[in-house]
């Protein structure tokens, strides 16, 4: 009798989740760096919870900024925490700035 893996069990998809066939079933980890809708979401809801403090949201996004080899701005990333906090930025609002898709940067294509 053979027995083999069970079947893995399916995760419905639900507004800012990333495809169920990831590792972790769905679910995004804030500041990875990965610079997707879902994952700044991710960012503002866990500073908007007080899960992550204003000022610790600003050292983890100088840290991602870094690794991304970008200078990072320290009064800009304070004000959007202090906003992310206070509930004056919300998370769609904050998601929808993100200019990368995939993890990498979307480029304007030149006009012909």
């Amino acid at each position: 009798m053979m027995m083999g893996k069970p079947a893995a069990k399916k995760v419905a998809a639900k507004k800012g989740m990333i495809p169920a066939g990831y590792k972790n079933g769905g679910q995004v980890k804030p500041f990875t760096g990965k610079d997707t809708k879902a994952e700044e979401m991710a960012e503002a809801r866990a500073v908007r919870s007080g899960k992550v403090s204003a000022k610790e949201y600003v050292r983890r996004e100088v840290a991602e900024e870094k690794r991304e080899g970008e200078k990072p701005n320290k009064g800009k990333l304070a004000a959007t925490g202090k906003a992310l906090a206070s509930g004056k930025l919300s998370a769609a609002q904050y998601g929808a700035q993100a200019k990368m898709a995939n993890g990498g940067m979307v480029k304007k294509a030149k006009a012909c």
